[in-house]
């Protein structure tokens, strides 16, 4: 394969059940001949020869198998030679000069020197000769690491000392990415035997695609017993700079040499390593996030090559490091549900290998079950609910196929599955996440004569009560124990304290009260506190229905509690905490009082959603996906909220909005300027929330200009020059895009900054990240918390 280091610009849409995980960088290598498709295919070979006395540089253009084929370069520059340290500085701007796309990093590469006596100085790589390497990276290709025909990079200087200050030639061979276009198919060889192939139309948009072995000591998830085959690394980076695209129509083909003594015939489990939950099913409150094998195809062995296949799985859509393993594995399929409906996402486990399944969408989930598996068990875990189930599955054949649905139950201690708080703002319409004591329950309204109480935040509120369920008849409490997010500071919710001791026993033993508190690494200390005699004011209300009561109640009304947690946000060691609420009867065990909880969080971020007529999206739409927004960004301490939901009339165009991919010059901190189409500008000024700090969400069809994409993230980071944050900045969202977490990946790139989409914290996430690439398991790191977090981030009300 032709290896490359890079960002990788892998992007995400879970759409599918497929699994799409990020391409890994690796080390140059030398390109395969006459390759001209994939990474570090030539694309210029040039003499060049330096003349120290006039400070000239001749450029000879030397062609090759591969650099006479698609896509061509042009080489230009100048030298200067300073006298004193003999060092000749060669200042280089390459020029795409044919019809495809070139992706970073460009590798100007000396593979002849002469005089002998000249040496690099500054090289990027290598250590002599033939192995002296200067890279052109993202930062030097327009910000974006694609430098499209026309298009020239930033000059870099490559300096050589001369010591006896003599002219000298060299001849550079310049490698670089080369993609598929739109729409093509073919086979892309790789070292070693390896191969890709691309069904013809089923990738619409332009990707870089390619594949190599990969070392084994890449392959860090456990593999128990099963006997590894080979191990390759492939690459699937499409080149829309700064969207969500769907996944190909038709699963990649890897093909691999079979190892020596293999029987023909012989089948295979193909299983892709990616970051994701992992717990001991003997106790689903033990759970981290690690790297984890998940089986996604199958292969055959056919005239000493083994092929993939897909027929039990979906196949391979996306790049990553994918292992061949020796199988007659029988499999185990079903839906994992909870009361609430499928659940995606869930990581299912089993008793007999340590290879895992991700849900799809539809909750679906398939796992490949040991050669020697008789009786055994299958174990969903819902990393977002904390919730968990087994089945008992027989399998009577080695290769049989058996049905197991399991059926998630909330743990009556909820595990700490990733950093902050589940189910903060109860919209899941229960309390999924909390443990409970006593009379604990998710409600929308509490209603009493003359007053209706409703949440502070969108349809669901907690209520917690002295009531029947109480204990005792006296109490009852909502906890939660979590890992504070990186780079927060103060947790806020709002509470409403409603009681039938209000007005006649106030002042009495009757005293029943409210306590929010908090346990740390420090202590124990309570966050807000409220009772009938110290409620410090409360308003009359009449009669709420609480048995045994009166026709007069009374209410604080909402308040908020707080508390900084920020000396436990640092992002190097995870700290947990305790959040508990109580409700307690005092005197007696009549006359009831409930406290409601709602909006607990650190920020929120608000959407106002326009929706183009024609756009296959309604309030329920919008509704799933803000809820599945707000349940990822959770991790980094944030409730996502809905200000307003319309429908706007297309002023023309804009149903299929032109978002084609262009560049300006470079902006000198590093970000992309994107410039914005005139019908993206004209989109991003429609109808805009009357608050500046909200992000303004548009649904449309399509994209047009960018095949295949499904979420659109208009921000300053990756278009510096035309857009402000806070005044022209936006999501499109795509029916394309429908059923997944595009807009959870899309709010992603507004509010990380000032990083592009194709930086590590981004698009270049690990596998399972919440910004890489499907299954969009939703994982949103520290580091990715603590940018968003940032002081003074802009999007981020309190």
């Amino acid at each position: 394969m032709r290896a490359r280091t890079s960002t990788s610009i892998s992007l995400a849409l879970a759409l599918v059940a497929a699994l799409l995980v990020f391409a890994a960088p690796a080390t140059h290598a030398d390109p395969a001949p006459g390759a001209t498709l994939g990474t570090d295919v030539v694309v210029g070979t040039f003499r060049v020869h330096a003349q120290l006395t006039n400070q000239t540089l001749q450029f000879k253009t030397l062609g090759g198998d591969a650099a006479a084929a698609f896509p061509a370069t042009g080489l230009s520059g100048d030298v200067s030679f300073d006298q004193g340290s003999r060092t000749a500085t060669l200042s280089l701007t390459i020029e795409n000069t044919g019809d495809r796309s070139l992706v970073a990093p460009i590798a100007v590469r000396v593979t002849k020197l002469a005089s002998p006596n000249t040496s690099a100085t500054n090289a990027d790589e290598g250590v002599a000769i033939g192995s002296w390497t200067w890279l052109y990276g993202g930062a030097d290709v327009g910000g974006d690491g694609i430098l499209s025909p026309g298009e020239s990079t930033s000059p870099r200087a490559l300096e050589l000392v001369s010591p006896t200050a003599n002219d000298f030639q060299m001849e550079l061979e310049l490698t670089a990415g080369v993609p598929l276009a739109p729409g093509q198919g073919g086979t892309i060889f790789g070292p070693g035997g390896t191969s890709v192939t691309v069904q013809p139309g089923s990738v619409p948009f332009e990707a870089l695609i390619d594949i190599e072995p990969a070392d084994p000591g890449s392959l860090v998830a456990p593999t128990g017993d099963l006997t590894l085959a080979g191990l390759v690394e492939l690459t699937f980076e499409p080149t829309v700079f700064n969207a969500s695209v769907a996944p190909p129509t038709a699963p990649l083909e890897i093909t691999i040499p079979a190892p020596a003594g293999t029987a023909p015939g012989s089948e295979f489990l193909v299983a892709q390593q990616v970051f994701s939950d992992a717990f001991d099913s003997g106790d689903p409150s033990q759970t981290t996030l690690t790297e984890q094998l998940v089986a996604v195809d199958t292969a055959t062995e056919a005239g000493g090559e083994i092929v993939t296949h897909p027929h039990i799985f979906a196949g391979i859509f996306a790049g990553g490091l994918f292992g061949f393993f020796f199988s007659d594995d029988g499999f185990a399929t079903g839906i994992v549900s909870d009361s609430s409906g499928p659940r995606p996402g869930a990581v299912v486990s089993n008793s007999t290998n340590p290879v895992v399944a991700i849900s799809n969408f539809a909750g679906r989930y398939t796992i490949p079950l040991g050669q020697t598996f008789l009786f055994g068990t299958v174990t969903a875990f819902d990393p977002f609910r904390g919730s968990s189930g087994s089945q008992l599955v027989f399998v009577p054949n080695p290769g049989d196929t058996v049905t197991a649905d399991i059926t998630l139950s909330p743990l009556a201690t909820p595990a700490i599955v990733r950093d902050g708080i589940r189910n903060s703002g109860f919209e899941r319409g229960d309390l999924t996440g909390w443990g409970t004591t006593g009379a604990a329950q998710a409600i929308q309204q509490l209603a009493c004569t003359g007053t209706t109480i409703e949440p502070t935040e969108a349809d669901w509120m907690a209520d917690i009560s002295t009531g029947a369920g109480a204990v005792g008849g006296v109490g009852s409490a909502l906890v939660q124990e979590f890992t504070v997010p990186a780079g927060v500071d103060t947790l806020r919710f709002d509470f409403n304290f409603v009681s039938e001791e209000f007005p006649e026993f106030v002042g009495t033993i009757f005293n029943d009260s409210f306590r929010a508190r908090i346990t740390t690494p420090n202590g124990q200390s309570t966050i807000a506190s409220v009772s009938v005699n110290q409620s410090g004011g409360f308003t009359l209300i009449g009669d709420c229905g609480f048995p045994g009561g009166d026709s007069t109640s009374g209410m604080t009304g909402w308040r908020q509690g707080s508390v900084d947690l920020s000396a436990f946000a640092g992002t190097a060691t995870p700290i947990t905490v305790e959040l508990l609420y109580t409700a307690n009867d005092a005197g007696d065990n009549i006359y009831d009082t409930h406290v409601l909880i709602d909006n607990v969080r650190f920020a929120t971020v608000w959407v106002d959603v326009k929706i183009i007529t024609g756009a296959n999206a309604d309030q329920a739409r919008v509704d799933n996906e803000v809820r599945a927004a707000n349940e990822i960004l959770s991790q980094a301490g944030l409730n996502v909220r809905t200000r307003n939901t319309q429908t706007v009339a297309d002023p023309g165009g804009l149903l299929d909005t032109d978002i084609t991919w262009t560049t300006g010059p470079g902006c000198t901190d590093g970000r992309v300027n994107g410039r914005l189409t005139a019908e993206e500008t004209q989109l991003m000024g429609l109808n805009r929330s009357a608050t500046a700090t909200d992000v303004n969400v548009y649904y449309v069809r399509s994209g047009t200009g960018l095949a295949g994409v499904g979420g659109f993230a208009i921000g300053p980071d990756d278009f510096c020059v035309d857009v402000n944050i806070l005044t022209n900045s936006g999501t499109l969202q795509m029916d394309i895009g429908m059923g997944g977490n595009v807009l959870a990946h899309e709010l992603g790139h507004l509010l990380i900054a000032p990083q592009t989409a194709g930086n590590a914290l981004e698009h270049s996430a690990a596998a399972g990240n919440f910004l890489s690439t499907t299954p969009a398991l939703g994982v949103v790191t520290r580091a990715q918390s603590a940018n968003i977090n940032r002081a003074g981030a802009p999007l981020l009300v309190p």
